[in-house]
């Protein structure tokens, strides 16, 4: 009987051994499936981690290219600035120097004016009028009488000239003076 007893306790051991063994089985599958819905999870983090991180580099690379636009941007509007303060302080020497001349013709202004009115005063007796054209006159009439002044004033300088001694009586030397 103790074989029977053996062979009952063997087959226990076995039944037990092999319960155990499918216990053991059961939970190495639940907890294969929990691992497996873990690395999917973890996974999807993952990927949404690497998308987060992507959408972060697109959006560095943006700001560095906005911070690069802003820079060239800046540094143009410094230029720009300097080249107008450049252009104000030109403009205000320039108004400067325009206002000493202004100051300077309307002094002289005053005296070329009394002047004026002292060769006016002396012209007026100094001159007396051979001819006087009327207003009625036609305008080829006058024409006609200033071509004759105009002529007789030319013959008469180079006249001049010939009697001085100078010889050739250049019109560019007469159209010059």
């Amino acid at each position: 009987m103790l074989k029977s007893s053996e062979k009952e306790s063997q087959r226990r051991m076995a039944f037990d051994s092999h319960r155990n063994e499918k216990e053991v089985r059961v939970a190495l599958e639940r907890t294969q499936a929990s691992l497996a819905e873990a690395l999917e999870r973890t996974e999807q983090s993952l990927n949404r981690a690497n998308q987060k991180i992507e959408s972060l580099n697109a959006s560095y690379r943006n700001s560095q290219d906005y911070n690069t636009g802003l820079q060239q941007y800046n540094s143009k509007l410094q230029r720009d600035s300097d080249s107008y303060k450049a252009s104000l302080e030109r403009l205000g020497q320039e108004k400067s120097v325009i206002i000493e001349t202004i100051a300077m013709l309307q002094g002289k202004y005053g005296m070329l004016q009394d002047e004026l009115s002292s060769f006016q005063v002396r012209q007026r007796h100094q001159f007396s009028f051979d001819k006087v054209l009327n207003p009625e006159e036609s305008q080829e009439e006058v024409f006609a009488e200033i071509s004759q002044l105009v002529q007789n004033a030319v013959y008469g300088h180079k006249l001049e000239k010939v009697m001085a001694g100078d010889s050739r009586g250049d019109e560019d030397e007469l159209g010059s003076n």
